[in-house]
């Protein structure tokens, strides 16, 4: 996918606008059109910059902001951090002020002031854990125009937020994360910099002697009867070695989350933004997708957001593959559930290398070269992200 990053270097502000040598379009958002035109420093009028204000902090540039943590950590915090570290790998864990558009941010900051817990209301923007990110409180150019009340230069300013994150699907099913190799593995980084923002020593990887034995499976709002006693047989079986646990993450701050996650070998979740945190667990454990329930045969599985099991160059995904058809009527766990599960422990660590492809289901694996190009972009269009749609 096209590249659209620009950095630049002494950008002016001025009565709310940007000016630079070149006027040019820069994009905003991951995945749709969002633009901003900078304007050519020559239209600045005559004077306007002898009393000006040098602003040192790295400004990222974005459209604003979503409510849903999935979204907002992988499709708009992480694509435009990724412009910082794209611009220059050493700056990955350096303080940056994140600058949206005025709109809005008026419309949408009012929400939850938990870091990510669900509290408060879920359409806001978590503004506490971007300021934790950042470093800054996340600002405007309104904002910072009324506050200096004089022409502002930027040092830099870095923008062009497109193409990267679980919108931005390949024909080949994987996401889009990076424009190209680097000495650091992206996703990785900005997880390092996530636990070290929270001042959370980060377990890399899991071994077999170490205390990293939660075994959690995330509730989502799509019912999966019978996991409660699937657990309580496992507890009893693996009892002293082994903690199952059922979490509902909107009981926990986001600092919360991520002590769980750190300790967690085996995350078990369906479709949505439960699988969204996946990338938080130590290296060498494993997520079993359960997918969701489908009343299509042969396999009763609805392929919503596979995608989403290929950002992760580090754990592996095992998939439940179909369903029994009184299994998706009835919305139950699988009969499979329990032998994937204790076949798993056996394979802990996973050591292997691990090909993102094969994190995809069988099914889709075996069906997406029959998509043509057409109808790849005829599904990129449509605004969809559900794989069932492009299969369909």
């Amino acid at each position: 996918m096209q590249n659209y990053i620009k950095c630049f270097e002494n950008i002016i502000l001025f009565n709310n606008e940007l000016y630079h040598d070149n006027s040019e379009k820069i994009y905003l958002n991951n995945r749709f059109n969002i633009t901003y035109t900078i304007k050519n420093i020559n239209l600045l009028p005559s004077n306007s910059l002898d009393n000006i204000e040098v602003y040192d902090n790295t400004i990222l540039y974005i459209e604003g902001f979503h409510g849903n943590m999935g979204h907002l950590l992988w499709d708009y915090m992480y694509p435009s951090w990724y412009g910082l570290f794209f611009n220059n790998e050493t700056l990955w864990n350096n303080n940056f002020q994140w600058v949206t558009n005025f709109d809005l941010y008026q419309k949408w900051s009012k929400g939850p002031t938990a870091f990510g817990g669900g509290k408060g209301n879920n359409r806001g923007w978590h503004l506490d854990l971007l300021e934790k990110f950042s470093g800054f409180p996340v600002t405007t150019f309104n904002d910072l125009s009324n506050k200096y009340q004089k022409p502002i230069k930027i040092k830099k300013l870095i923008c062009g937020i497109k193409n990267i994150g679980i919108a931005c699907v390949n024909k080949d099913i994987t996401i889009s994360k990076s424009f190209r190799l680097h000495s650091l593995d992206p996703v990785e980084t900005f997880v390092n910099r996530m636990f070290h923002r929270f001042q959370i020593k980060r377990n890399y990887y899991i071994n077999d002697n170490d205390n990293i034995i939660n075994i959690i499976y995330i509730q989502n709002k799509r019912s999966y009867r019978g996991i409660n006693e699937l657990f309580q047989i496992l507890n009893s079986k693996y009892k002293n070695k082994y903690n199952f646990k059922i979490i509902n993450l909107k009981n926990y701050t986001f600092e919360e989350q991520l002590n769980i996650f750190n300790t967690t070998r085996i995350i078990i979740c369906g479709v949505g933004t439960a699988r969204t945190n996946t990338p938080f667990i130590p290296n060498g454990s494993i997520e079993i997708q359960t997918n969701n329930h489908s009343n299509i045969p042969p396999n009763y599985i609805s392929f919503f957001d596979t995608h989403i099991g290929t950002f992760s160059n580090y754990v592996k995904v095992i998939n439940i593959d179909k369903y029994l058809e009184h299994e998706s009527k009835n919305q139950l766990v699988s009969k499979d559930l329990e032998f994937i599960i204790e076949n798993t422990l056996t394979i802990l660590p996973y050591n292997l290398k691990i090909n993102i492809l094969e994190n995809i289901p069988k099914y889709v694996r075996e069906n997406i070269d029959k998509i043509t190009n057409e109808q790849y972009l005829c599904w990129r269009n449509s605004g969809s992200n559900s794989i069932e749609d492009l299969l369909n």
